[in-house]
């Protein structure tokens, strides 16, 4: 399947162009079309995507065509076509040569690096985003270059390298503020708190979490707040205080669901079962587990489908339930071998696609 979306995007954007392209406002349009579908469904924004490409591509210029793809790469990413996305941002790396401008490709660093971690890829992602740092530099804003840096510090956040994420974090932040970008400083004080909630000072990663939710209250950012919502219930369950913590992680799910984002949601469900686990007693958990298991696989997020099943064996340990443990166990191994085999196979598209752009470049040249 990804074999002829790639011939097709290849035969899409290697024939000469004749007509005039379009001027920036008439593509504007075109983009404007692609985004409100995408703001119902991103898997049918890359089909339109497509048709676009294929209904305009005689007068879309190389830039315009790459702009697009990579939309429909980010699309890719978000429905968790991570090996589709791979192939696409590997087509725009390739027409991007037609370009003189070096900071093109910041796009295409940037959302590799996007995919790459999406399946927990990081040390291939941080060299993808240090790369699309680079080209940030040259460009004549500084956002770009801020965002970047975010960006490393989450890369680092996951690497469990607190110390550098904190730099880049500190850096995002004061820009942010500088500047007076009141959802960007939400973000700022966010990360620096998880950074501090990473090296186990829960004390001072509440205080961060806690401006961090006053602030998105305030400009009434509230899916951001479901992000506050999220960490302070970690931290409150760090810290013992129960109550707290399902309250936070409660309005966290809401929040999600609320804004269509489920797939978001199951992370903050996990903590409350995780919670709930700690209270013990809970007979009520095994269809709750069942059910995240079921988003999970739904969604495909894989890491919360391990995480799950987890939960599920410790669930039955807890109530002495030894049989459905053992079980349990098993689809516990499973579940990790088939996250492992899908980054395997991120791995091998992202490599196949490097290897067949050197081998048409070698072919051109």
């Amino acid at each position: 399947m990804y074999i002829r979306n790639a011939m097709w995007v290849w035969a899409l954007v290697s024939g000469i162009v004749l007509a005039t392209p379009y001027t920036e406002a008439e593509f504007e349009q075109l983009r404007a079309q692609i985004r409100i579908t995408s703001a119902q469904s991103p898997s049918k924004a890359i089909g339109v995507t497509d048709d676009m490409l294929t209904e305009h591509g005689e007068k879309l210029s190389t830039r315009q065509k790459i702009r697009l793809l990579y939309g429909k790469a980010w699309f890719q990413i978000q429905t968790d076509d991570i090996e589709g996305a791979i192939v696409t941002l590997s087509v725009c790396k390739r027409m991007s040569k037609e370009i003189s401008e070096p900071t093109i490709l910041f796009s295409y660093y940037s959302l590799t690096a996007g995919a790459l971690t999406r399946m927990s890829m990081y040390e291939r992602a941080l060299e993808n985003y240090l790369e699309s740092h680079r080209l940030a530099g040259l460009m004549d804003t500084e956002l770009y270059l801020r965002q970047t840096e975010n960006n490393i510090g989450n890369v680092y956040l996951k690497l469990g390298r607190y110390e550098d994420a904190k730099v880049y974090f500190e850096r995002f932040y004061e820009d942010a503020k500088e500047r007076e970008l009141p959802q960007q400083m939400g973000v700022g004080l966010n990360n620096l708190g998880e950074v501090y909630f990473g090296l186990k000072d829960y004390q001072k990663a509440l205080v961060f979490h806690t401006n961090s939710l006053s602030l998105r209250k305030e400009n009434e950012l509230t899916y951001h707040s479901s992000w506050s919502h999220h960490n302070l219930g970690r931290t409150y369950l760090a810290l013992g205080n129960i109550e707290l913590a399902e309250q936070h992680l409660v309005s966290a799910v809401a929040l999600r669901k609320q804004s269509n984002a489920v797939a978001d949601s199951i992370a903050p469900q996990i903590e409350l079962i995780r919670l709930k686990l700690q209270q013990q007693g809970h007979r009520e958990l095994e269809p709750l587990i069942h059910e995240v298991i079921s988003l999970s696989s739904q969604h495909e997020r894989f890491q919360e489908k391990v995480e799950a099943y987890q939960l599920l064996v410790d669930y039955y340990n807890q109530i002495q339930d030894w049989k459905n443990a053992l079980s349990a166990s098993d689809l516990y191994m499973q579940s990790k071998f088939d996250f492992l085999q899908r980054q395997a196979e991120t791995g091998v598209a992202f490599y196949a696609a490097q290897m067949n752009l050197a081998m048409k470049e070698r072919d051109i040249a």
